[in-house]
């Protein structure tokens, strides 16, 4: 990541240490040949899904079950075949910085990637490929309850694509998953723009799969568990509900929308700071025919500030905070005015402090113990810095 991101304590709330989540992800597809005599179709198709690897984190599921569902004529699934699969590509952990100097703060994604062989009918219908899982982060804001729904990650193949014999290599990764209010987003084209013509891309609804996680696990009838069975459990679909303000058309509220149909890109600008989660549907056509419908799942993390590595240096060079660690009072040396907010530990903001050009010293509650920290804003630029107090 090239730059650092400082971020208003809102979010810093929202990246809890001690529990993981899934982020998001996605399927996609290659057909590897059609056996006339039996009228079916080898499909290859990978699961792709990243979790919250914040501080370790639990691992990606030894044994997931993926279920394949024959649409019926009234749209509802029916069970052709479910699959317990394992062994993934698992990348490294990548880590996206919040707050300079505060590495517990950071988002630890990491990627997996779970390869599944199915043989599937040409029968004249849809069929679709799905894995529910629990849990989202509880911190996030545009959606009803989110600690109690899990993800669907699905995909669904439509007759005339299995027939085809078609791949879908439309997505090349998740969407950037960071962005700062107000400012405009990192253009991040997701998308395969060699295929700029053969799809349309709109949001939708994030759906609810598995549930509350303290509902015992192992219970193979247990559709609300963390990891429902696919065999036992179809997918209900069952959209979440937006918070106030927001909607499918708008998950990120302020009225933006940052999705670049035609370039296959999130640009734009995102007003407000939160943790939005969000889906996108694709629809992949050839010569005028629906192909397959893929969904997308995802969040964006939004920060109130972003403050590159020139930025730190250049405060840095202006501004004197001490002692380190302190009892009673620190002072700050500064050549601009400005503010400082002293947070504790836990996110709550106890004091907020106006910086004067020359020295300023600053009484500190004597309740206090432990880390603090301090966002020191001198114009435009931010600096978070961590304090310990005695």
């Amino acid at each position: 990541m090239e730059r650092l991101i400082g971020i208003v304590m809102l979010l810093l709330c929202a990246v809890p240490s001690f529990s993981t989540h899934i982020m998001g992800g996605y399927f996609e597809y290659t057909c590897r040949g059609v056996d006339m005599n039996a009228q079916r179709a080898l499909i290859d198709f990978r699961c792709i899904f990243y979790r919250d690897a914040a501080s370790g984190g639990a691992g990606f599921d030894n044994r997931m079950s993926i279920g394949i569902y024959r649409v019926q004529e009234d749209g509802s699934l029916s069970l052709f075949d479910s699959r317990s699969i394992g062994n993934g590509q698992i990348y490294p952990i990548e880590e996206y910085e919040l707050v300079p100097n505060f590495p517990e703060l950071n988002i630890s994604l990491q990627k997996g990637v779970f390869p599944l062989m199915v043989s599937i009918p040409m029968d004249g219908h849809n069929y679709v490929v799905a894995y529910q899982r629990c849990c989202r982060n509880p911190a996030i804001n545009n959606i009803m309850n989110p600690d109690e729904s899990g993800f669907t990650l699905r995909i669904e193949l439509t007759a005339e694509g299995i027939a085809n014999c078609t791949d879908n290599n439309l997505i090349h990764d998740l969407p950037y998953p960071i962005a700062f209010a107000g400012e405009q987003m990192v253009r991040d084209t997701f998308m395969n723009v060699a295929q700029v013509g053969n799809y349309e891309m709109r949001f939708a609804t994030p759906v609810a799969g598995g549930g509350a996680t303290n509902i015992p696990a192992g219970d193979p009838f247990c559709c609300t568990c963390v990891i429902p069975e696919a065999a036992n459990c179809v997918p209900t679909m069952e959209p979440l509900i937006f918070q106030s303000s927001y909607s499918e058309d708008l998950p990120f509220g302020g009225g933006t929308n940052p999705v670049e149909i035609e370039s296959g890109a999130m640009a734009g600008v995102i007003d407000k700071v939160g943790i939005y989660a969000y889906g996108l549907v694709v629809d992949f056509f050839q010569n005028g025919e629906l192909l397959s419908r893929q969904w997308i799942e995802s969040m964006m993390y939004v920060s109130g500030f972003s403050t590159s590595a020139d930025d730190i240096t250049e405060v840095q060079s202006r501004v004197n905070i001490y002692p380190n660690p302190s009892y009673d009072f620190i002072h700050v040396e500064s050549e601009n005015d400005g503010f400082l907010n002293i947070y504790t530990s836990d996110q709550r903001r106890i004091q907020t402090v106006a910086i004067r050009k020359g020295l300023t010293r600053i009484e500190l509650d004597d309740g206090l113990r432990g880390v603090l920290m301090l966002e020191l804003r001198i114009g435009d630029k931010v600096w978070v810095v961590r304090h310990v107090k005695m």
